[in-house]
């Protein structure tokens, strides 16, 4: 993960966070193929990998979140603080679960990355 960010002072106390961006970047993890066994007497079903861990792999993950922020003194030891966030900026909807079980829904996807988020907050301190 990889982050950017700068801070602008505008005098009177009053700072201007330009923009911070976080770059993440997560390896697909590793999974394999797996057969549902059935029809024991002492086990009567077993999930058992078919094919070695590591045959399978998610995608990788790659998402960018941004933050701009804003501080303004009022005087008096009050301020008002503002923010705003944008989660997931390219709106990726990369697979992060699936179905590895063998049969009709093998390899369909179960989750994937949240939608994009814009999210705003204000503070006021006194």
């Amino acid at each position: 993960m990889a982050g950017l960010n700068g801070v602008g002072d505008e005098g009177a106390g009053d700072k201007l966070s330009p923009a911070r961006a976080n770059l993440e970047h997560r390896s697909g993890d590793v999974q394999a193929r797996t057969v549902l066994l059935s029809g024991g007497g002492t086990i009567p079903s077993i999930t058992l990998n078919a094919e070695p861990i590591g045959s399978l792999r998610l995608p990788n993950i790659n998402n960018i979140d941004l933050r701009v922020s804003k501080r303004l003194s009022l005087g008096g030891g009050r301020r008002l603080d503002g923010q705003i966030n944008l989660f997931n900026v390219t709106n990726r909807n990369t697979t992060t679960a699936r179905i590895v079980q063998s049969g009709a829904n093998f390899l369909k996807p179960t989750a994937i990355l949240p939608a994009r988020i814009l999210d705003f907050n204000v503070a006021y301190s006194f």
